[in-house]
C-alpha cells in the first residue's frame, strides 16, 4: 500500500503576485514542466524563505510512515494530529503541514484544481485528471516541501541542517571534525561541586571530563583528526552533536560568579522575596499622593487611559519591553514573542500664556524598584486599592501556614510580578503551604529531578528514546524565535532536559508539538526571581550555576503539576482537545449566534483555527507577559481551570473580533485567525477577557444551559 498521492518538483515562478497581504506568510506561484501543472500554495516564509527560481520537490501523503516492504503490513496514522514522532518521511523534508481537500473543481474534462487548507494556508494544485486521481475530498493529507540542495564546507550549523542532512556521512563528518574556535564553555567535572556550572575565559583550558558526565558514544578525538566513514544517519548524529556540546560546557565551581546578595537564601527559600516585597511596598506607602502631585504624565497618548484601580500592578510592573513579530507554524511547533512596549513617561508642561518665568520645579524621575523579578519602573503611585491588595498578598504570605483559599482569591485578580515566584507553585501544590515543610521539600524535588536528569542522559543521546529526543531536539530551537532568552545553547539544552525527562515519565502520552510552549512562561517567571532585569533579554549564562539548576527543576515540576490537569489533551486522539472544541463552539453558538451561524455557512470549522488556541493554552495568539496574566487567573481557579476554564475563554477571545470576521469569506477568516493583532495587548485585555468568560461560564458552565 502507497501513502503517496502526488509526487512532482515544482519551480518558483512568482511570489505574492496581488501584493504582500500577511507578514509572514506569502503566496507561492509555482509551474511543474514534467506534469503541465500549476501550484498556488500559502507558505510560512518566516519559517521556510523562498525564492522566485527555486526549485521545490513537492509531496502530498495520506501518512508520514515509511513505506513497508512486501507483505508487511501497513498501519494508518493512529493519530489524525500528528505523526508518531518515529524515523518518518517529516524527517527527509525541510516543510511539512497537515490539513484536509475541501474542494475538487473541474475545470474541463481533463484539467481539474484540487483545494486545500493547512491550518488556515491554502493551496491550489492544478493539472490533468490522471495525476490528481489519488486525491478525494475530505481526505486529511500531509503536504511535504524540500528543496534539493548539498551543504557547503562553510554551511552554518543549525537545526535544520540536522534534520535534512543526517543521513549525509559527508555533512556528519564535517561537523564532527569542524575546527571551533576556544569555547566560553568547557566541559569539565569538579570533585567538590558536582553538577554545578561555571562560566570560564574564552583562554581557559578544558578541564577532563569525569566519568559521572554523560559521555559521547565513542571517544572525543582531536579537532583536527577526522572521524571515520562508517556510520550515518540520526543515531550518529546525536553522537556528534553531544561530543560537540559536551565539549562546550563546564561543570566546576561557581565561587568566582558575581551573584545578588540574597541569592543563595532565595534558591533555599523563595520566600525570602518577601523582605525585599515588604520594603518596596513601604517605600510606595511613604511615596507622595498622586491627585496632589502629578508629577509624570504618559508621552503615548495611547497609556494616558484610564485604567481601573481594581488588579493594577502599577507599582511592580515590569516595565521592559522585548518587541517581537508573530510567527505562525502550521506544523505547531513555533511560538510568539510579542512583548507590549509600554509608553515612556516624561516631565509634562502645559501651554501657558506669556507670563515672568515661573519658579523651576521640581521633576520627580521614575524610582527603580530593587523587587525580585525585573527591571521595574514605578510608572506612577498604585492606588490606595492596589497598594491594599499588595498589602493582603504579603500578609497572607507571611503566615506560618498560608491560606490557599484566600491565596487563590487574590491571585484572581493578578499576581504582583515579584511573588509570582511564590505564588505560582504555591497554587499548584509544589510549594507547600507550610513553613517548616518548604525547604526540605524543594531540596528534595531538585534532587529528584537532578537524578532523573542523570539516568536519562548518563548514556548519551544514542541511548535516549530516539523517537521522542528527536521531536524535541527540532522543536526546541523553534520556541519564541526572535526572543534572545530562547535562542541560547544554554535555555536550549535545559528546555530539551526538561521535555525529555518529561515525557520518558509519561508513556501514555510522550512528547508532544506544543509542550515545549507550556514550558516558557515558568522558566520565564522562576527566571525572574533570580535576576534584575528583562527576563527575555537576558544572557543565561550569567546565571549562577546552582540557580540555573533550581530555575530548571522548578519549572519541571510545575509544568508536570500542570499537565496532570490536561493529560487527556496529548494521549491518543486527545479527547480533551477534542470536548474543549465542542464546549467552545456550543458557548459561541449561544453567546454570539450570528458570528456562529457566519463561520457556519462559510464552511469554517472550530477545528481549522482553534485546535492551536486549546492544545498550546493561547500561548502562539498573544504575548507571553499577557499569557503570564492569564495564568495568574486560570491558577487561581484550580486544577480544571485549564481545561474547563479554558474553552470559555477562548469562546470570548473569537468572539472579540466578530466585527472583522463577519465581513471576511473562508480564506480571510482563517488567515486573520492566525495572525491575530494583539501586540499592544495590555493585561487589561487580558483581564477583560478573564472577566467575561467567568460570567459566560457562571450562566453556561452546565452543559445543560447551553442547550436551553
Amino acid at each position: 500500500m502507497s501513502h503517496s498521492l502526488f509526487d512532482t518538483q515544482f519551480v518558483v515562478q512568482q511570489i505574492d503576485p496581488d501584493g504582500k497581504k500577511f507578514d509572514r506568510v506569502s503566496r507561492i506561484i509555482a509551474s511543474s514542466s514534467m506534469l503541465d501543472m500549476t501550484l498556488s500554495i500559502d507558505i510560512a516564509t518566516d519559517i521556510y524563505p523562498i525564492h522566485v527560481g527555486q526549485q521545490l520537490t513537492f509531496q502530498l501523503v495520506s501518512s508520514l510512515r515509511r513505506e513497508k516492504g512486501d507483505g508487511e503490513e501497513v498501519q494508518a496514522d493512529r493519530d489524525a494530529w500528528r505523526g508518531d514522532g518515529g524515523d518518518d518521511l517529516s524527517a527527509d523534508f525541510d516543510y511539512v503541514m497537515y490539513g484536509k481537500i475541501f474542494k475538487y473543481d473541474e475545470r474541463s474534462t481533463e484539467q481539474v484544481t484540487v483545494y486545500g487548507s493547512f491550518g488556515g494556508l491554502l493551496m491550489a494544485l492544478t493539472g490533468s485528471y490522471r495525476h490528481l486521481s489519488k486525491i478525494t475530498v475530505g481526505t486529511n493529507v500531509y503536504l511535504l516541501i524540500r528543496s534539493p540542495r548539498k551543504p557547503r564546507v562553510d554551511d552554518g550549523w543549525d537545526d535544520e541542517a540536522w534534520a535534512s542532512n543526517s543521513d549525509d556521512e559527508e555533512f556528519v563528518t564535517r561537523i564532527a571534525t569542524r575546527r571551533t574556535p576556544s569555547a566560553a564553555w568547557t566541559r569539565a567535572m569538579d570533585a567538590q561541586k558536582d553538577g554545578e556550572y561555571q562560566h570560564l575565559p574564552q583562554d581557559a583550558p578544558a578541564a577532563p571530563v569525569a566519568s559521572a558526565a554523560p559521555v559521547p558514544a565513542e571517544p572525543v578525538r582531536p579537532r583536527d583528526t577526522p572521524a571515520p566513514r562508517h556510520a550515518s544517519g540520526t543515531e550518529k548524529m546525536d553522537a556528534f552533536v553531544s561530543s560537540w556540546a559536551e565539549r562546550s560546557m563546564a561543570l566546576v565551581s561557581p565561587d568566582s560568579l558575581p551573584s545578588r546578595p540574597d541569592l543563595d537564601a532565595l534558591i533555599d527559600d523563595p520566600m525570602e522575596a518577601l523582605t525585599t516585597y515588604r520594603t518596596e511596598l513601604q517605600r510606595m506607602y511613604s511615596a507622595p499622593d498622586p491627585e496632589s502631585e502629578r508629577a509624570l504624565e504618559p508621552v503615548d497618548a495611547s497609556a494616558s487611559q484610564s485604567q481601573d484601580d481594581e488588579g493594577e500592578d502599577l507599582g511592580l510592573h515590569s516595565s521592559y519591553a522585548a518587541p517581537s513579530a508573530l510567527a505562525f507554524d502550521p506544523l505547531a511547533t513555533t511560538g510568539d514573542g510579542v512583548m507590549m512596549t509600554l509608553g515612556s513617561f516624561a516631565p509634562a508642561s502645559a501651554p501657558e500664556p506669556p507670563r515672568p518665568p515661573p519658579r523651576p520645579q521640581p521633576v520627580r524621575q521614575a524610582s527603580t524598584s530593587s523587587l525580585p523579578g525585573g527591571s521595574v519602573e514605578l510608572c506612577r503611585r498604585p492606588s490606595s486599592r492596589t497598594l491594599r491588595r499588595y498589602q493582603q498578598f504579603a500578609q497572607c504570605l507571611e503566615n506560618d501556614t498560608i491560606d490557599l483559599a484566600k491565596l487563590r482569591t487574590l491571585a484572581w485578580k493578578g499576581v504582583p510580578s515579584a511573588l509570582r515566584p511564590i505564588v505560582w507553585p504555591m497554587l499548584l501544590g509544589y510549594l507547600p503551604a507550610s513553613a517548616p515543610q518548604r525547604a526540605s521539600t524543594l531540596a528534595r524535588k531538585r534532587a529528584e529531578y537532578a537524578a532523573g536528569v542523570e539516568r536519562a542522559m548518563s548514556g548519551g543521546t544514542q541511548s535516549l528514546d530516539q523517537a521522542i529526543w528527536h521531536q524535541i531536539h527540532i522543536d526546541v530551537p523553534r520556541t519564541n524565535p526572535g526572543i534572545r532568552l530562547w535562542q541560547q545553547d544554554a535555555t536550549q539544552r535545559a528546555l530539551e532536559r526538561l521535555l525529555y525527562v518529561w515525557a520518558i515519565r509519561h508513556p501514555a502520552s510522550g512528547y508532544v508539538q506544543g509542550i515545549n510552549d507550556l514550558a516558557t512562561p515558568f522558566f520565564e517567571v522562576f527566571l525572574s526571581a533570580y535576576i534584575d532585569t528583562d527576563p527575555e533579554q537576558y544572557d543565561l549564562a550569567q546565571l549562577p550555576p546552582r540557580a540555573l539548576q533550581a530555575l530548571e527543576a522548578d519549572t519541571f515540576w510545575c509544568l508536570s503539576k500542570l499537565l496532570d490537569g490536561i493529560q487527556d489533551n496529548y494521549i491518543f486522539a486527545q479527547p480533551g482537545i477534542q470536548r474543549q472544541l465542542r464546549r467552545m463552539g456550543e458557548v459561541v453558538a449561544r453567546v454570539d449566534a450570528p458570528l456562529h451561524k457566519h463561520l457556519r455557512d462559510e464552511g469554517v470549522e472550530y477545528v481549522q483555527f482553534s485546535f492551536r488556541w486549546i492544545n498550546c493554552l493561547l500561548m502562539r495568539e498573544m504575548s507571553v507577559k499577557s499569557i503570564i496574566r492569564i495564568w495568574d487567573t486560570y491558577l487561581a481557579e484550580g486544577a480544571d481551570a485549564f481545561s474547563d476554564f479554558h474553552p470559555f475563554v477562548c469562546a470570548v477571545f473569537l468572539h472579540r473580533w466578530r466585527a472583522q470576521l463577519l465581513e471576511m469569506d473562508f480564506q480571510g477568516i482563517i488567515m486573520f485567525l492566525q495572525s491575530l493583532p494583539t501586540q499592544n495587548w495590555s493585561d487589561k485585555d487580558a483581564e477583560m477577557l478573564l472577566s467575561e468568560a467567568f460570567m459566560y461560564k457562571s450562566l453556561f458552565g452546565n452543559t445543560a444551559h447551553l442547550h436551553t
